[in-house]
């Protein structure tokens, strides 16, 4: 698969193979591009890619029971699971590999959320704290209070405290 992405030139400079020739040499099971001799005619179509293949419900079913139990299978569980499922080894190994990606990705999702929530809360109180001290009252009457008997720490035990000193 990393053959894919690099770039062979036509001529054999480096001791490189040209893609012709790397195209000839993979195995059918390493041939993404292969199509059966039916599909190939004298005018020399360029070979077509495997189609997409979706899973059946029931391999699904039994690679998310397995996914619960053991998330990172070794290459035994592979191998006894892709047997089982008439799978290849290297799409259960991607099957593993694609659902952990989707469970990190929603579990981040999923804490966003919650983030974004607690940060809109704050940002909220936030805002009425700042409102509460562009517009002081007095606790006692309800009316305008000076600005010397603001008291940040407005909490009830604090206020029990202040009443029990003027008295």
């Amino acid at each position: 698969m990393a053959r894919m992405g690099e770039n062979y030139e036509t001529s054999n400079v480096g001791g490189r193979r040209s893609r012709d020739e790397e195209h000839e040499s993979r195995s059918g099971s390493d041939n993404m591009e292969g199509a059966s001799g039916d599909d190939q005619d004298a005018s020399d179509k360029p070979p077509r890619k495997k189609r997409y293949h979706r899973h059946t419900p029931q391999q699904i079913q039994e690679l998310e029971a397995l996914f619960k139990e053991c998330p990172h299978p070794d290459e035994k569980q592979r191998l006894e699971l892709s047997k089982r499922l008439c799978l290849e080894t290297r799409q259960v190994k991607f099957w593993f590999q694609n659902r952990r990606t989707q469970m990190k990705t929603q579990l981040e999702r999923h804490e966003n959320s919650i983030l974004r929530q607690e940060n809109d809360k704050l940002r909220a109180e936030n805002m009425s704290m700042r409102e509460a001290m562009r517009n002081p009252i007095c606790t006692n009457c309800g009316g305008p209070a000076m600005i010397g008997e603001i008291s940040l720490g407005a909490t009830p035990q604090n206020r029990e405290r202040q009443a029990k000193r003027r008295t």
